[in-house]
């Protein structure tokens, strides 16, 4: 199941100020988690307490919620003149290809 904390996501509109570079989590399976961060390359792997720990202190979003919401928000962006859209949507995008990706690699290796 992949949950993304949509709060996140709030924070990739690309505004006149810059957005913070904060951490967004799935979960691979109940005691292991990949997190990545909203505008660099950086992640890291969560394994056991450490990944509960963060889970019980982390807002969960089922995916079809995080779409709504980032619907919303580039329609928002689209229309604000202090919002580049294309940015922001370039880096909504490649926050979820980097999260599908590390997912995607994790189930096909369980399944070898």
């Amino acid at each position: 199941m992949k949950c993304l904390l949509c709060i996140a996501f709030l924070f990739l509109v690309s505004c006149k100020l810059v957005p913070p570079n904060v951490e967004v989590c799935a979960e691979i399976n109940p005691v292991q988690g990949y997190c990545t961060k909203t505008l660099s390359d950086d992640e890291r792997m969560v394994f056991g307490e450490d990944w509960l720990g963060l889970k019980r202190n982390s807002l969960v979003v089922p995916n079809q919620s995080y779409a709504e919401i980032k619907a919303f928000l580039l329609k928002v962006c689209k229309k604000s003149d202090d919002c580049d859209f294309k940015k922001t949507e370039q880096r909504a995008i490649r926050l979820e290809n980097r999260t599908d990706k590390r997912l995607k690699a994790y189930e096909d290796s369980v399944l070898r």
